[in-house]
């Protein structure tokens, strides 16, 4: 989503929205971050005061946050200030237009005069000056120039890092949201650095600052609000740049990584935050004689067996045991790999593997005697998402097999497990002809109805798909005619009516939407805006939609929030 086409992208209600915040001018205190360019703040205007922030790349919007306890994906406060940075970015390319390119030759000129003219004394004496002043100056400027500083790279970045922290932390030592967006900026440009030193063959340089990142950022983080998860990035990051290090270090180096890597992860691993997995990345990549894969097993066994006595443990457990299979697997060692998977068996994940191994070797009945076995384990632990994965394994293999009798069964058993997936459905459908689908559908239908038809709107929201893919538009609309008095179940199916039953479904439109028109509220007014914008779009639904925009005139009059939006959109 860009800053071009974000209208586009936006829920038109919360767009909406957005756009009377902006026009009411409710956005206030927009400015852009002036270290970190495209980062803007503003606060919005609505039943409270909320700070946004908004993360622009070459005007790829990059993520927003807002303060309010809207539960979406985007809030119409962050579609307010998009809104009001497109207005501020068009107000400064035209001062920058009116100035012409003179005036811009004309800028650099004093700069490029006062470099010509001012010894390097002098220009020390300025920065050394500008130092106490600009916070963070001092830090970006040893960060650029860090490799002309001749004392130990560790200790040297080690520093710089912690100043970089420092230079963020508030009053407390705490590191806000804004903050931490700035601290994650300059982390990140120091990330870079490692990559161009990695490129130029400065292994240690680099290596030096991957260290530090890895070692520092977990420490930090149980002070920040991270909620962006810029910083939390930086350890992936550092990590990916370690490793393109072990592929080009010497084997002198790659034995002291090893035994680094060795010692740290335990100390990264127990930390608040839990980032130690890189090191069992990169460590296989390290192991060079016997010694070293005794050490890396035995590693992986301590941290085993530290996981196994938390409480909730299951995924860091089978991620290390995984960890262990396939490093035996590429080791050639596959007999241990085997006996630690069956070992494990009663975990899906590794049961799995067998069943994977059972169907490479076609052996489809012990295949399924595996998944019936993941079903009962599944069961007795009350994982219903498990049994189901269980079972789309049998229909799979039952569809491998071409075994139509099992595919009907686990088909419907699927469909009916409380997802009603319309792929289901017609998975079974396409194992009748057409005669004895119709009964078969028929009897579907009454399921889904219950025994006293009352199944609610969610059964028929599932009725209305089946009468859609079964072309049922005389069913449909009847249908839709039972629940009309819920505008949005007509909304929801008039594009499948719309053709065929125009009279039909303007009438049902204007009922919902008088009915729907009754309660109050701004959110209110967008939404049956929208319904009637949907309501035009019906042949001959013109003079409908005029006596409805008459019937609110008179009857809301007194309402000036639903005056107001609906002036917008019609008047």
């Amino acid at each position: 989503m860009t800053l071009n086409d974000f209208t586009e992208n936006i829920p038109q209600v919360i767009l909406e929205r957005g756009q009377k915040y902006f026009v009411d001018r409710r956005v206030h205190s927009l400015e852009e971050d002036e270290d970190a360019k495209g980062i803007f703040f503003a606060e919005v205007e609505g039943h409270e005061v909320y700070s946004v922030s908004v993360d622009i790349d070459k005007n790829v919007i990059e993520s927003w946050e807002c303060d309010c306890p809207f539960e979406g994906e985007i809030c119409k406060h962050v579609a307010a200030v998009l809104y009001s940075i497109v207005e501020h970015k068009k107000k400064n390319d035209e001062t920058a237009s009116e100035k012409g390119t003179k005036k811009q030759k004309h800028k650099l000129k004093p700069v490029e005069t006062i470099f010509k003219k001012v010894s390097k004394d002098e220009l020390k004496e300025f920065l050394v000056s500008q130092f106490s002043q600009y916070r963070g100056l001092k830090n970006s400027f040893i960060a650029f120039f860090a490799e002309c500083i001749d004392e130990d790279a560790e200790k040297k970045y080690k520093t710089l890092v912690k100043n970089i922290i420092t230079a963020a932390e508030g009053r407390y030592g705490f590191i806000d949201y804004y903050s931490a967006n700035s601290l994650a900026k300059a982390l990140g440009g120091l990330l870079n650095k490692a990559q161009t030193l990695l490129d130029k063959r400065n292994l240690l340089e680099s290596l030096a600052i991957c260290k530090t990142i890895i070692e520092e950022v977990p420490k930090l983080l149980e002070n920040t609000d991270d909620s962006g998860g810029g910083i939390s990035d930086l350890i992936d990051s550092a990590f990916d740049i370690f490793s393109q290090i072990v592929k080009k270090a010497p084997p002198e180096l790659k034995d002291q990584l090893f035994q680094y890597c060795i010692d740290k992860y335990p100390e990264v691993k127990h930390s608040h935050f839990d980032f130690g997995d890189g090191f069992l990345f990169i460590l296989p990549e390290l192991i060079s004689m016997n010694e070293q894969e005794i050490q890396f097993l035995k590693l992986i066994d301590t941290q085993l067996e530290i996981e196994k006595q938390k409480e909730y443990s299951r995924y860091a457990v089978t991620y290390l045991i995984k960890v262990k299979i396939n490093f035996l697997k590429n080791k050639n060692r596959h007999e241990e790999a085997w006996k630690l998977i069956e070992e494990n068996r009663q975990q899906p994940e590794f049961l799995q593997m067998i069943v994977d191994e059972s169907l490479k070797e076609k052996d489809f009945v012990k295949a399924v005697s595996l998944c019936f076995e993941g079903i009962t384990i599944a069961e007795g632990e009350d994982h219903y998402g498990t049994v189901r994965d269980w079972n789309e394994k049998l229909l799979s293999i039952y569809e491998t097999t071409n075994n139509t009798l099992e595919i009907r069964k686990m088909t419907k058993k699927l469909f009916f497990s409380g997802s009603f997936y319309m792929d289901y459905y017609k998975k079974l459908k396409a194992t009748y002809n057409h005669e004895e689908w119709i009964q078969i559908c028929e009897g579907i239908i009454q399921d889904i109805q219950g025994k006293d038809k009352m199944g609610g709107l969610a059964a028929a929201s599932i009725i209305a798909k089946i009468f859609i893919e079964e072309n049922y538009t005389a069913r449909l609309l009847k249908l839709v005619q039972i629940n009309s008095t819920e505008i949005h179940f007509v909304d929801d199916y008039a594009e499948h009516l719309r053709e065929e039953y125009p009279d039909e479904l303007i009438l049902l439109y204007e009922k919902g939407i008088k009915k729907y028109a009754e309660n109050t509220g701004r959110n209110i007014y967008y939404e049956v805006t929208a319904y009637l914008k949907n309501l035009q779009k019906i042949k001959g639904s013109a003079e409908m939609v005029n006596s409805i925009l008459v019937y609110f005139r008179a009857t809301y009059k007194n309402r000036r929030a639903m005056m107001e939006i609906i002036k917008e959109n019609f008047w």
